[in-house]
């Protein structure tokens, strides 16, 4: 075989020819009419599937289901048409360049110099598209489909700034002060030492304290926040919970005290008065001044000191833009406190959370602070509050709604790397409905949506009166594993009525993941029914119950696969169903179906 002629190395003879052949036909024939053929069979395939499974009702979320459907035909139809398109266009062009070659060839035609380099530039140039063309997909399916997009966008958590890759658990005492509980270390500690004996063994490790803890008009003499001795040792309190492996909170408020004023900050000549701004913002405090080097070392000598009692978490409240409805006299922006907190407790050597609250904005650039200098934030208000009892089911519906806009919001933005976790205030799902305010299903529920947020499970009931079904629900295995392992990573987000910003759905269906490791995915079904605060949906719930008709695939799970599905809350409910098969039921007023999706071997 000549591979050499003319001074030129290369294919000649009947091999250039077969070569020719071949290219035509297996590179510039046979793939693009296989790709129309079993594109368009798969569509077809799709088309009809899409016309056997039909939602059981009319309402509202299944047509929406049935539209989330249809999108992805179109999706598909458009993902298919635009790589077989790319691919003829650029793969067309080598085969040509072969043929006009092989015939100029065979003709004997003599080639001038720069015919044959013309001739070897648009050969190097056929190639280039042949490799352009194997890289090309991605970025064919990436500006063809917009849920393939969303897809390569989906949100995950990430590392926080404090080095967290969970949200905390643990009890927080302001719901037991509110309903009247004397607050001091006595009490405390009987409640966190219930703590260690009921869930110490599922990784609830946080003691919190709220408001009231410290002196509320003056600090020490250096114009740190000091604990009030008449009810509070704090040292003595962080030892006795170290040793029984809890760890401490404590809950602060921007600013120094007013009547500080003349104190000098820490192992400087600043007084107070020099690094405040002058505005009091109604907390009997002045808030800083940030650009003054002192504001920053104060934080400092306050965290100082926090770390050498023990403090192992800090809840700054009254953060804005956010903390509405305050009833004080708040900045409109007093974001730099977060950042003088941050950099502060990024000094020590102890490591300590920093959570941020309440209602906080997510627009940017504030957004972007939070994330970059707290580990957990506030994405509503209070929870408990109601008459007599912890909370009611409408503040809940409320809570569960501002989780659903905060991660719509967020997961539209360019960033898919969460490193803030929401905190949706504290979990009443502990005690009996006369105290907590809820029913069985409505504590599921909660428990149900905190798990699959990633949130605090930070529990605001009262730990020597847990029921049977609130210690269940705070033990059950499946459960925790889902919080430790995979929505710790992956949070649950909505599927239903999302070009709605302001207002859910009666009736929804949350996913977490599949995560990448282990191929497995969260689902929550979920019905807030009508007996609560109906105007948070849109439309309006008319009937308490709720529907709901689906398969995997159209969560973009693969049809032709088996899944294990475990019922969180009830194993003896566990099934397997394939990706294309219908998966239906109705809810009845606040229920929910809480599973666990793994993909198996078979």
């Amino acid at each position: 075989m000549t591979t050499i002629q003319n001074g030129r190395c290369g294919y000649f003879d009947l091999y250039y020819i077969l070569n020719s052949v071949y290219s035509i036909i297996f590179v510039g024939l046979v793939p693009p009419v296989l790709m129309i053929l079993f594109g368009s069979l798969a569509f077809i395939n799709v088309s009809k599937m899409h016309r056997r499974v039909q939602p059981a009702d009319v309402s509202t979320a299944n047509n929406s289901t049935t539209n989330v459907i249809q999108r992805k035909d179109r999706n598909l139809l458009k993902m298919l048409l635009s790589e077989v398109s790319v691919y003829i266009l650029t793969m067309s062009f080598y085969p040509i360049v072969v043929l006009e070659v092989s015939v100029t060839n065979a003709m004997n035609i003599q080639k001038t110099l720069e015919r044959i380099q013309i001739e070897n530039f648009m050969s190097y140039l056929s190639l280039f598209f042949i490799y352009l063309n194997t890289s090309a997909p991605f970025y064919i399916y990436f500006l063809a489909s917009k849920s393939f997009r969303k897809d390569c966008k989906e949100s995950v958590y990430g590392t926080t700034p404090g080095g967290f890759s969970s949200a905390p658990k643990g009890w927080n005492s302001f719901p037991m002060q509110s309903l009247g509980m004397k607050f001091n270390q006595e009490n405390v500690i009987q409640q966190c030492d219930q703590l260690v004996n009921e869930l110490g063994d599922y990784d609830y490790d946080l003691c919190s304290l709220d408001s009231g803890w410290s002196v509320g008009a003056n600090g020490d003499e250096y114009g740190r926040i000091i604990y009030d001795n008449s009810i509070f040792d704090i040292p003595q309190l962080a030892d006795h919970l170290h040793r029984k492996g809890l760890k401490l909170g404590v809950y602060v408020v921007p600013g120094y005290f007013a009547n500080d004023a003349n104190k000098f900050v820490f192992g400087t000549n600043y007084t107070l008065s020099q690094i405040g701004n002058g505005h009091n913002n109604g907390l009997a405090r002045i808030d800083l001044n940030y650009s003054h080097p002192g504001a920053q070392i104060w934080c400092n000598t306050v965290v100082d000191q926090f770390a050498q009692w023990g403090v192992d978490m800090i809840k700054l409240d009254y953060v804005t833009p956010g903390s509405p409805d305050n009833g004080v006299n708040l900045l409109k922006d007093n974001s730099g406190i977060v950042v003088c907190y941050h950099n502060a407790i990024a000094q020590q050597k102890r490591q300590i959370r920093l959570d941020i609250s309440w209602k906080l904005s997510r627009d940017e650039p504030y957004y972007t602070i939070w994330s970059a200098n707290a580990d957990t934030m506030r994405t509503d208000q209070d929870l408990n509050g109601g008459p007599g009892v912890q909370t009611q089911w409408s503040t809940v519906q409320r809570a569960i709604e501002q989780y659903r806009e905060y991660m719509v919001q967020v997961s539209r933005r360019n960033t898919t790397v969460l490193t803030i976790y929401p905190d949706m205030d504290n979990l009443f799902v502990g005690n009996n409905g006369s105290r907590s305010g809820l029913t069985n299903a409505q504590r599921q529920t909660v428990m149900s949506h905190w798990i699959g947020a990633g949130a605090n499970l930070i529990i605001g009931s009262n730990m020597t009166d847990l029921d049977d079904y609130g210690s269940e629900l705070l033990t059950n295995r499946r459960a925790l594993q889902i919080a430790n392992d995979i929505t710790c990573k992956y949070p649950m987000m909505p599927t239903q009525g999302n070009s709605n910003p302001t207002h859910g759905r009666q009736g929804q269906v949350w996913i977490a993941g599949p995560s990448v490791d282990s191929n497995i995915a969260v689902i929550l079904v979920a019905n807030y029914g009508n007996s609560g605060n109906n105007n948070l949906f849109d439309p309006i719930p008319i009937q308490s119950w709720w529907s709901y008709n689906f398969t995997f695939s159209d969560f973009q799970f693969d049809p032709h696969t088996t899944y294990k599905v475990e019922n969180v809350w009830e194993a003896s409910a566990d099934f397997t169903a394939r990706g294309d098969e219908i998966i239906s039921g109705i809810l009845q007023d606040s229920e929910v179906k809480f599973w666990k999706v793994t993909k198996t071997d078979t």
